[in-house]
């Protein structure tokens, strides 16, 4: 985590079978705060270095195909042949 500690393994199996549960944080909440405090927006700053680095690494999302939103038939039908792809984006061209 951001701690700089190990960050340890739970098999996958405990988070299903037994009814683990993974806790996060609100990451503007954690901001809001840093930033209020003295020094805090030099530690606010070294936080989403960390986190940026996180989101385009390990943490990454990969995205399969992107649709129109008008064809959503389409991206479901994509998203079922193809599941373990990545994740199937609908645009709303209005925005």
């Amino acid at each position: 985590g951001l701690s700089g500690k190990p960050v340890s393994e739970i098999p996958w199996n405990h988070l299903i079978f037994q009814e683990k549960v993974v806790q996060g944080f609100w990451m503007t909440a954690l901001l809001k705060a840093q930033l209020q405090s003295e020094g805090g927006a030099q530690a606010a700053q070294e936080d989403m270095e960390i986190v940026s680095k996180l989101l385009h690494g390990p943490l990454a999302t990969t995205v399969s195909k992107t649709f129109p939103l008008q064809d959503v038939g389409d991206a479901l039908v994509f998203m079922r042949r193809n599941m373990s792809a990545g994740k199937v984006h609908l645009v709303m061209n209005n925005f």
